[in-house]
C-alpha cells in the first residue's frame, strides 16, 4: 500500500470513528489553492444547536497515520508549516460559507497500524481560532 492509499484509507478510518461518536461529515477532502482539509464535521456537542436555527461551529479534522514501520508517532508529523498551511485552508473554507464565528475548532486523528488494526487517538482543539 503506497501513502497516498495509506492516507485515505486512514481518512475512511477517521471518518467512521467520528461517525460513531455522533459528529456528522459535511466535507471530505475539501480543497483549495492553499490547501486541503481532511475532514469537515460538526460535533455532537457543539456549542450552538441546529434545533435554535442557528448551526453548530465547524469542526476541521486533521488525519495522520503511520505504518506499522514508522519512526515517529503521527502527531509528530502535524508541524508548524502545516498548521499554518491548515489554517489558511480553514480560513477559506469560513469565508466560502460566510462564517464569521470565532467557535471552529481544529482536531487531530492519529491512526497508528500495529498488527491486525489501527490505534485512534482524537485531540480535541488543537489549534485554536484566531
Amino acid at each position: 500500500m503506497n501513502t497516498r492509499e495509506l492516507g485515505r484509507s486512514a481518512e475512511k478510518l477517521a471518518e467512521r470513528y467520528l461517525i460513531k461518536k455522533g459528529y456528522r461529515i459535511l466535507e471530505r477532502n475539501w480543497t483549495c489553492h492553499g490547501g486541503e482539509l481532511d475532514l469537515i464535521a460538526s460535533d455532537p456537542c457543539g456549542v450552538l444547536d441546529v434545533d435554535c436555527g442557528r448551526a453548530k461551529p465547524p469542526v476541521f479534522v486533521e488525519v495522520k497515520s503511520i505504518g506499522i514501520t514508522g519512526f515517529c508517532a503521527p502527531y509528530e508529523l502535524f508541524g508548524y508549516r502545516k498548521q499554518r498551511k491548515l489554517l489558511r485552508a480553514i480560513n477559506k473554507y469560513l469565508s466560502l460559507i460566510q462564517y464569521y464565528g470565532q467557535d471552529w475548532r481544529l482536531d487531530l486523528i492519529c491512526l497508528t497500524k500495529v498488527p491486525g488494526r489501527y490505534v485512534i487517538e482524537h485531540f480535541e482543539d488543537v489549534l485554536h481560532a484566531s
